[in-house]
């Protein structure tokens, strides 16, 4: 699933979740500067299982 999507329905998971617009903020600062920076170094769009576990051991 494109990473976009993916970051999309979680956002409206942690709406319905209640969760403050200041901590949606932060979830998606973090996922702009660590997934998508990671993923777009390398050119990829689909977020999947592997492409998670890569961006983890290379961020950690």
């Amino acid at each position: 699933m494109e990473i976009e999507k993916v970051i999309e329905r979680a956002n409206q998971l942690l709406k319905g979740a209640r969760y403050s617009n200041t901590r949606i903020y932060t979830y998606n600062w973090l996922w702009k500067n660590g997934i998508l920076s990671y993923m777009n170094a390398r050119s990829l769009v689909d977020f999947d299982e592997k492409v998670g576990k890569e961006c983890m051991l290379i961020l950690t």
